[in-house]
């Protein structure tokens, strides 16, 4: 069946065992630093006063997806597929199509916009260092398609990749932003449900708590560069509009993991205000006994892997993704 169309885990110690690291130790680089200051007095400002009506959300889409094949390695390749129920693009960087093995990435974008056109460059970059191919669902996204079209969506299109032969173990599923809320979300709905799980879990700047308490409280104390607080929460009120906080599917912190989860690899920076989320999911990982490790990374912005190259941290952020990805596969094909 054609799947493509066209040691331990990194940083993990024994049974259970986390690492929680700044990496690499410092204030970030020159660039990065310089980046979080341009952001702070143009993105940030902007974000905090546009409205999410259609002409500027239509923008928005159209600005993102277009930075999304920047700076993309010779040779690889980008695949629409709308073969199942979710379309998306396959992302095949050199000498991966024959790979048994699949990245599924989910991009963020506040649930309103990003797209598989967007974060190619970001995925491909992982699925290079992994040495595996990737598949991007396009979700549907709000306020067009709010909750729960997107975890729907995200759910249909994991399990067209195991219609297609790709065993639950020869897949790790990965997310930035609210595209890690739907990657969590994910996880704790197909172990509710008894459901084989993935090789490992990737996020990077993961948004859990879509009402923002710790991220208002942080912003309070220091203000976030790049990631708005109050475009965050006008988009979690398109995304939700009547949702109830502590329906399952929203509430992930309240998720109890299992120790038999998946290994978890979680990045987040440090000038971030949603912070709060990956240290409170480390908690919960740490708890459970679930194999995990939390990098913060000094100096970077919300998802400072889509700057490159501009910033060297977000290629060299890539390649620990990669290396997670890369481990976690090769012990779940050979658990011993």
């Amino acid at each position: 069946m054609s799947r493509v169309p066209v040691g331990p885990v990194s940083g993990r110690g024994d049974e259970g065992h986390a690492t929680v690291a700044v990496v690499p130790p410092g204030r970030g680089s020159r660039r990065s630093r310089a980046l979080a200051a341009v952001l702070a007095v143009s993105a940030r400002i902007l974000a905090d006063v546009v409205p999410l009506g259609p002409v500027p959300l239509g923008g928005l889409r159209l600005g993102l997806s277009g930075a999304g094949r920047l700076d993309l390695a010779r040779g690889t390749r980008v695949a629409r597929d709308r073969t199942g129920p979710v379309p998306g693009r396959w992302v095949v960087p050199p000498g991966t199509g024959d790979s048994p093995h699949v990245l599924y990435y989910l991009h963020g974008g506040g649930f309103v916009m990003g797209s598989s056109a967007s974060h190619i460059g970001v995925a491909a970059r992982i699925a290079r260092a992994a040495g595996v191919p990737a598949f991007l669902p396009d979700y549907r996204r709000a306020p067009e398609a709010p909750f729960p079209a997107a975890p729907d969506d995200v759910r249909a299109g994991f399990d067209h990749l195991r219609i297609r032969g790709y065993a639950a173990r020869d897949i790790v599923i990965a997310g930035d932003s609210a595209g890690g809320h739907l990657a969590y979300g994910l996880v704790v709905e197909l172990d509710r449900e008894g459901a084989d799980l993935p090789a490992g879990v990737a996020l990077v700047s993961p948004w859990l708590d879509l009402w923002l308490r710790t991220g208002w409280e942080r912003e309070a104390a220091r203000r976030d560069p790049f990631l708005s607080v109050k475009f965050a929460d006008r988009a979690r009120r398109a995304h939700v509009p009547d949702g109830d906080p502590a329906d399952p599917r929203l509430d992930l912190l309240a998720a109890t993991p299992g120790p038999h989860w998946p290994p978890f690899f979680v990045q987040g920076g440090e000038t971030e205000a949603i912070t709060g989320d990956t240290q409170a999911l480390e908690e919960a990982l740490a708890a459970a006994g679930v194999p995990h490790e939390l990098q913060i990374w000094p100096g970077q912005v919300h998802v400072w892997h889509a700057f490159h190259p501009l910033v060297p941290e977000a290629a060299a952020a890539a390649r620990h993704l990669g290396h997670f990805v890369r481990d976690a596969l090769a012990r779940g094909a050979d658990p011993s």
